[in-house]
């Protein structure tokens, strides 16, 4: 599921998916946990890795800095929350459905 977000006046698609994931727990050797506590640093990453993936699936130019994660998440946290919350809920429901 690829949303969009929009972030110094423009658009960027972004999935929160495998490939993302898998890029969050190369780079710290975790995982990114999506509890009451959350890993801030895990989710600025997660969304940089998002938003890359988005990008190369929608033929968008990926032109952010990981620098911008702060400033994007600070501007759109519950809807990226909610939305990661999503994508976790669809995935268990896939899982359980096999």
């Amino acid at each position: 599921m690829i949303k969009t977000i929009e972030y110094n006046g423009k658009v960027y698609p972004y999935r929160v998916g495998y490939k993302a994931l898998k890029k969050v727990k190369a780079k710290l050797g975790r995982d990114y946990q999506h509890t009451a506590d959350t890993d801030y640093e895990a989710l600025e990453y997660l969304m940089f890795y998002a938003i890359e993936t988005g990008c190369a699936k929608s033929d968008t130019k990926f032109d952010l800095k990981f620098e911008d994660m702060e400033d994007l998440l600070d501007e759109h946290i519950s809807d990226i929350l909610s939305n990661i919350r999503d994508f976790s809920q669809a995935a268990n429901q896939q899982a359980a459905e096999k």
